[in-house]
């Protein structure tokens, strides 16, 4: 064997040496992204949830996804991508009408021992006194915003003067009349979702209506008139 063919040997075992380590070499991932990864795996397996909940407050009805019925829906995507997640209460505040606000702490890990590295706070609130009911609220919230699930149900729809009367401290404030929640079922049909943009869009398409019948814009539903929502009411009709 000449000299040329030893060097080039010894190259080549040089060159294969350095392959084997490259490939061997391992790769680390952050924290964060183990558990960003993991809960975008979640969050494109489960995209809705059922809706076995219920409001009545008046005359405004629909059924709503609770706390419950979230778990249901992420528990195994859960399970199945090693993902923890554990809440812990705070604090609570409660006002004189028994309406209490409560704030959860909430930390994921992962069970390849990946600790998200920080703490997220959620709150909730419910009325009489319920503190359990708040943290259960505020544990719904933070699911449903941090896997964007969708859901169909929309609170905004509740208006100030129903809740009041609801929990039995109306202020005399008469309920909107039928032609609300015409109007509204039709916006939410036309603008479904629950997320911050599609309230946005809903608002949007309201004041739309109202423009079309040469009325002023609105920055909340509830600053309607019940002259306006019958109006109103009678518009949509021309639109189906």
């Amino acid at each position: 064997m000449t000299d040329q063919e030893v060097e080039k040997m010894v190259k080549e075992e040089l060159k294969k040496k350095k392959a084997r380590a490259k490939k061997a070499q391992p790769v680390s991932m952050s924290h964060e992204k183990i558990i960003t990864m993991a809960l975008n795996n979640i969050k494109n397996s489960v995209k809705s949830c059922e809706m076995t909940g219920k409001v009545s407050f008046g005359k405004t009805k629909f059924p709503y996804a609770n706390e419950n019925d979230v778990i249901k829906a992420l528990r195994q995507a859960c399970v199945d991508n090693g993902v923890m997640i554990m809440p812990s209460y705070e604090s609570h505040e409660t006002d004189n009408k028994g309406n209490v606000v409560t704030v959860m702490d909430v930390k994921i890990s992962h069970v390849s021992g990946a600790v998200w590295p920080y703490v997220i706070k959620t709150a909730g609130t419910c009325g009489q006194n319920n503190i359990l009911g708040s943290q259960t609220s505020a544990m719904r919230v933070f699911y449903l915003k941090l896997f964007h699930m969708y859901t169909g149900d929309d609170p905004e729809l509740i208006t100030q003067a129903e809740g009041e009367q609801a929990q039995g401290k109306s202020n005399g404030i008469t309920p909107k009349a039928g032609g609300m929640k015409s109007v509204m079922d039709w916006v939410m049909k036309a603008q479904p979702g629950a997320a911050e943009e599609d309230r946005t869009k809903r608002l949007g398409l309201l004041n739309t209506l109202l423009a079309e019948k040469s009325m002023p814009p609105v920055k909340i539903h509830t600053q309607v008139t019940d002259t306006q929502w019958l109006e109103l009411a009678t518009h949509i009709k021309t639109k189906d």
